[in-house]
């Protein structure tokens, strides 16, 4: 994780990578959530960290959490996270 440490940017495309790789082999549901939050935790404002946050703690099954920070984005950026907050 300490490769990732100061850049947000690719500490989530390295979780996008990790929860949806085509060749399950390389599916890390557990690292790609701590390399989330902490991308959430350097930019505490940023939707867009927020919403694959939240795409993550899908992914691997954590769906409250993951409607929390869903909703979390959707305040932060409401045109375009709130479409994925609807009921």
């Amino acid at each position: 994780m300490a490769a990732t440490s100061g850049r947000p940017r690719y500490a989530q495309s390295l979780a996008k990578f990790l929860v949806d790789c085509p060749d399950p082999r390389y599916r890390e549901f557990t690292r790609a959530t701590e390399l989330m939050r902490q991308a959430a935790e350097q930019g505490p404002e940023n939707a867009e960290y927020r919403s694959t946050l939240g795409l993550v703690l899908y992914r691997a099954g954590k769906y409250q959490e993951s409607q929390d920070s869903l909703r979390h984005a959707a305040k932060l950026q409401p045109p375009t996270a709130s479409a994925l907050c609807k009921p």
